[in-house]
């Protein structure tokens, strides 16, 4: 089980399932999309450079550090749980580590700034997202703060 969090920036929901986890983000910021926080490539840089190598399958097909200078703060913090949960899983000892995911959102049915991140994973990963899902959040809302 992974505890939801709630602050006054966003409230995450974390659903774990057979084989991915559902993390519900509701942002309570006005921050939506990272074009208007103008130093989150910097932070992630200096805190988890390996998020901005990650692959990204985008519309533009922009690889993620281009991506990440303007994309919804769902896709942001779905790059960032997944570069953590494959931080943790090579820390365990593993040689290789690779996770993946996708960031849904329709305001059109969900209110504004709803995002749905989907990581796919066994649930013998579930000590990684628990790292992950920590350590995530706590970067984001760096990233909000930073403005």
């Amino acid at each position: 089980m992974i505890p939801n969090y709630t602050s006054a920036l966003m409230t995450v929901e974390t659903k774990v399932k057979e084989d991915h986890a559902k993390v519900c983000v509701k942002m309570h910021s006005s921050h939506f999309r990272t074009h208007s926080l103008p130093h989150t490539s910097h932070i992630l840089s200096t805190t988890l450079p390996s998020v901005l190598e990650s692959k990204c399958f985008n519309e533009k097909k922009q690889p993620f550090h281009e991506e990440v200078k303007a994309t919804a703060v769902g896709h942001l913090l779905e790059h960032i749980i997944l570069a953590y949960m494959c931080e943790s899983k090579l820390a365990d000892g593993h040689t290789e580590a690779c996770f993946n995911g996708f960031t849904e959102w329709d305001w059109s049915k969900s209110m504004r700034g709803t995002y749905d991140v989907i990581i796919n994973m066994s649930k013998e990963d579930i000590s990684h997202l628990k790292y992950a899902m920590t350590k995530s959040i706590l970067l984001t809302e760096k990233i909000l703060c930073s403005n």
